[in-house]
């Protein structure tokens, strides 16, 4: 097996390299009375300092207010807030989702299940390649929602849009949470699992506007899915994933002493992505990418070559260290999940092996 050069997963994805070692580090010694990390209960003085601290990152890098804002550490990953979302606000009005890609379809889908939703713009006829130009939303809907990043297609809402697409903004933002800054003024709630940017598996965040909060009424649901319990226990209505919060927390540490703003993150991951869009468009068409230009993920790199060339691109990928490229079994194609883990060397390097293959094959 090659030395990996970078793991390009799409989650669980790659972490930092420093936070690998901070943890490997806090698992060797006792926090009191022989207990670890691991062992930590989720109702003792070290884990509330863990989960205070957690919390308080998440906000300082979206310059958010505890007073205005409630961070929960939830569990059922983002399928479980596909459904109790919708089922805590089924009382209002109609919600309204944008359906730009294989995640918020199936988040949709889940609405519709429990409420009267509304698709407002569908791009499934295109393969989800682009994002719309403009919405139409009609009524007061309780809230519009939408996926910021589609991980298996490769598309994102540039953070200037989100802005423009009305009141009470609910955005998926599993997979580009803590990598870009944006208006809060229009959003009530944003929520990521954690194994992509801010984590290891087992951890759902959400940002909630606690007036957003207050307008739900969970009646007749199982307690678990009702938002006003979790912010009335502050994440401690069950057993906290302790170990993944923990982590969220090493995470976010590492962002604040690394680049200090979520502009800085933003700064970063947008440099790797031109990068290999950059090698893309130049390609003459040997390579291709599947999102518009408008469109296009600083997250997931989604592409295409020649269908013949698949099989000899992976493979020799492989061998230079290069993991998990290949693209989702919906889409085929390759994928580079290029998240804020992934090093500027590390694109720099693919970059490099795409070239070079693409000149060994005469083209």
């Amino acid at each position: 097996m090659p030395t990996i050069t970078a793991n390009f997963a799409a989650g669980p994805a790659a972490m930092p390299k420093a936070v690998l070692k901070t943890i490997h580090q806090q698992l060797g010694r006792d926090i009191e009375n022989g207990v670890s990390m691991l062992e930590l209960g989720h109702r003792t003085a070290e884990f509330y300092k863990v989960r205070d601290e957690a919390k308080k990152n998440i906000l300082d890098l979206y310059g958010l207010r505890a007073s205005e804002f409630s961070v929960l550490f939830l569990q059922g990953g983002a399928r479980l807030q596909f459904g109790a979302l919708p089922a805590n606000l089924r009382h209002l009005p109609k919600p309204a989702y944008i359906v730009s890609g294989h995640w918020s379809k199936i988040a949709y889908q889940e609405a519709q299940a429990v409420s009267s939703a509304e698709k407002v713009w569908d791009g499934e006829a295109d393969q989800f390649s682009k994002l719309p130009t403009q919405v139409s939303v009609t009524g007061n809907p309780s809230y519009l929602y939408l996926t910021s990043n589609e991980t298996i297609h490769g598309v994102q809402f540039p953070k200037e849009r989100l802005a423009t697409l009305g009141e009470n903004l609910v955005i998926d933002a599993s997979s580009d949470f803590l990598s870009y800054g944006f208006d809060w003024s229009k959003c009530a709630m944003l929520f990521a699992c954690a194994q992509k940017n801010a984590g290891i598996a087992g951890v759902t965040i959400a940002i909630m506007r606690n007036s957003f909060i207050d307008q739900m009424d969970a009646k007749g649901l199982p307690l678990y899915l009702d938002y006003k319990i979790h912010r009335e226990h502050d994440s401690l209505y069950n057993t906290t994933p302790v170990f993944p919060v923990y982590v969220t927390k090493v995470v976010t540490d590492w962002m604040l002493e690394r680049f200090g703003s979520l502009a800085k993150v933003e700064a970063f991951n947008k440099k790797k992505a031109e990068t290999l869009y950059t090698l893309i468009d130049q390609s003459g068409g040997f390579y291709k990418a599947h999102a518009e230009k408008n469109a296009r993920s600083h997250m997931n790199v989604v592409f295409t070559l020649p269908k013949d060339l698949e099989t000899k691109f992976a493979q020799e990928a492989k061998q230079k260290g290069f993991l998990n490229i290949e693209g989702h079994r919906f889409l085929g194609g390759f994928r580079l999940s290029i998240y804020n883990a992934i090093e500027q060397n590390q694109v720099d390097a693919f970059a490099e092996f795409m070239a070079s293959f693409q000149r060994s094959q005469g083209s």
